[in-house]
């Protein structure tokens, strides 16, 4: 450890911020970032702006002598309200951002980018940085402050064999998301194909059309000489409220076909509802920054004594929680038996319809459960309302060969994200070690 050195942001990096100016918006040009895009080594691009090519060449000319323009490996990390998480500027990356991000430009020569970016994501630094942080309403830093940061620095070799190692993990993590993602949206396609389109496989014999066995295919079924999609191929339609749909198919709500559940807290003043509490018990919080469709526990858990002096519920697993209050519409699948809050509905599958089939036919109905959430102080939508939503059931032939088609991608998710969790706690006991020099990496 006698050769690691305890250095300043500011001695080891030139520190700026985005622009300060009011920049107008406008529909589509460059990415303009907040602090609320960016998160531990990724960007989070659900909620976006944009400006103008004009307005970003002018607030982040390449002439500036100040930091302002992002470059390839800066660090950037947010300073006003979401702060603390940061960010390595890919070669590929193009985007303006505002001055609630900081840009810190390292001294390759002291400090290498990738070691840079995991020291700040660490739980040492997040801690520093809080210590730092003020503010009434949001927690800000600013440039001056965040010079005056230390930071542990370790000779360069030592850096860049810190930074390879977490930078493997890191990877994969990311891979196994991507990959979650791709599955997600191919589960959606199908879902699509057979409830939407109608296009589920059958198999033509003679002048008659069968719904084919999907136990002999694999995820997709693949579509050959005598296998053919319904509608296309000619299969019999019927008028319904929502016009042609197959014969056999019937318009329902989804309160008269599924149980849907409700949560509770239990008092937050009684010890023996919480402390040594084994029940896992769900809040939005969790839903929101795991941000996946299967989720292997709580942050915090409740006793059963906590359970019974509250309307919490316990569900079995692989039901599906879905936030209902506040952040509408965020979904997961628990993989353990669990209870919620107040702030969410839990549809409980059932022999007629799958969790696969629920998942995604809830997907498809979040902006009617969006337009049906109401209220003055945050947006919140009513049991009542959500059982009263319009579902199309096909035959039980039909969802019990859509079961077997979907199961083995909603498999695949659910491995993929407990391979995430492991590595992701192997991460973040490895990072606050490798950080500090308790733990020690060689190239021999």
């Amino acid at each position: 450890m006698s050769e690691w050195k305890k250095l300043t942001i500011g001695e080891t990096c030139l520190v700026g911020d985005g622009a300060h100016a009011k920049v107008k918006r406008v529909a589509e040009g460059i990415l303009y970032l907040t602090a609320k895009n960016f998160n531990r080594g990724e960007l989070k691009l659900d909620d976006i702006d944009f400006i103008s090519e004009e307005d970003y060449e002018k607030l982040f000319s390449k002439k500036s002598k100040a930091v302002t323009r992002p470059q390839e490996n800066d660090i950037l990390m947010g300073i006003i309200g979401s702060f603390g998480n940061a960010y390595r500027y890919k070669a590929n990356d193009s985007f303006g951002i505002s001055s609630s991000v900081a840009i810190l430009r390292p001294d390759t020569s002291l400090i290498h980018p990738m070691f840079l970016e995991y020291q700040i994501n660490s739980k040492s630094f997040q801690k520093i940085h809080e210590a730092f942080s003020s503010g009434s309403v949001q927690g800000y830093s600013n440039i001056p402050t965040i010079k005056t940061m230390p930071i542990s620095v370790p000779p360069i070799d030592e850096q860049i064999l810190i930074a390879e190692l977490i930078g493997y993990l890191n990877q994969k993590i990311i891979l196994l998301r991507q990959q979650n993602q791709d599955l997600e949206e191919l589960a959606q396609t199908l879902f699509k194909r057979w409830f939407v389109e109608f296009e589920f496989p059958v198999e033509v014999k003679g002048k008659t059309e069968k719904v084919i066995d999907c136990d002999d295919d694999e995820n997709l079924l693949p579509i050959t000489s005598n296998f053919l999609t319904y509608k296309s191929s000619g299969g019999k339609m019927v008028e319904s409220e929502l016009g042609e749909i197959p014969e056999g198919w019937r318009l329902s709500y989804i309160g008269e076909n599924i149980e849907t559940i409700g949560g509770g807290t239990p008092s937050t003043t009684e010890s023996a509802f919480w402390e040594d509490g084994e029940l896992l018990w769900y809040s939005p919080t969790d839903l929101t920054k795991e941000n996946s469709m299967f989720s292997n526990g709580s942050t915090k858990k409740i006793t059963e004594l906590g359970l019974q002096k509250s309307s919490a519920k316990l569900f079995p697993a692989y039901s599906l929680l879905m936030t209902s209050r506040a952040t509408v519409g965020v979904l997961t699948i628990n993989t353990h038996e669990a209870c919620t809050n107040q702030g969410f509905i839990t549809l409980i599958p059932n022999s007629n319809l799958s969790i696969g089939f629920l998942y995604n036919w809830l997907k498809s109905k979040l902006k009617t459960v969006h337009n049906l959430a109401s209220g003055s102080t945050f947006p919140e939508i009513s049991k009542t309302d959500f059982r009263n939503i319009e579902v199309l059931l096909a035959t039980p032939y039909v969802h019990s060969q859509f079961d077997k088609s979907i199961m083995p991608i909603f498999k695949s998710i659910e491995n993929n994200t407990k391979e995430i969790q492991t590595l992701t706690q192997l991460r973040d006991t490895l990072l606050p070690k490798l950080m500090s020099g308790e733990l020690r990496v060689n190239s021999k």
